[in-house]
């Protein structure tokens, strides 16, 4: 069963070698069982409590910000605005729309008014609501530079990270206000 399962990963470029297979922990031992086991402490401890609280809060966006009916008529549209940064904006007929803004790699610019599908609905602007790199979820300095020129926002990313914006009416205090 141990070679056999080894052998299934001949194909990948990286154990295309017999010796480098051997390194493929054997799915009989032991220690490859107790090597896999969850251990339920860590989701206590840095790093990994910050990617549950990162869990919880997007859970609580979807809560709040979706109802059972706008999950199957909302409209999604989804865009590549570069080779490292990808937008989704999901505009539903009776509810704000949410923006999520995703740099995948390396770093890259942002500006939400200058493509359609990063322009907030008529009438509305966006509010930030976070961003996978903020310190409540990790201890990484990698969080984007969000300015706002002329009402344009403008995303600045140091390195992979999402960014979840909603809409809101112009009477409502956006998260940047301040024209720099």
């Amino acid at each position: 069963m141990t070679a056999g399962r080894r052998n299934e990963f001949r194909h990948f470029k990286a154990f295309s070698d017999p010796e480098s297979r051997q390194t493929i922990p054997d799915p009989q031992a032991i220690s490859t069982f107790q090597n896999c086991k969850l251990n339920w402490n860590e989701c206590r401890q840095e790093p990994h409590v910050g990617t549950l609280r990162l869990y919880q809060e997007l859970l609580k966006i979807r809560k709040t910000q979706t109802t059972r009916q706008e999950k199957e008529t909302s409209f999604f549209e989804v865009n590549a605005l570069d080779k490292n940064i990808l937008a989704l904006k999901r505009e539903p007929s009776n509810h704000s729309a949410l923006l999520i803004v995703s740099c995948l790699q390396n770093s890259g610019r942002a500006e939400l008014k200058t493509l359609p599908i990063t322009r907030p609905p008529g009438g509305c602007q966006w509010q930030l609501l976070l961003t996978t790199e903020d310190n409540t979820f990790t201890a990484s300095s990698d969080a984007p530079q969000i300015t706002t020129q002329n009402g344009n926002i403008i995303l600045d990313f140091q390195g992979p990270c999402t960014t979840v914006f909603r809409t809101i009416k112009p009477d409502q205090t956006p998260i940047h206000t301040d024209d720099t």
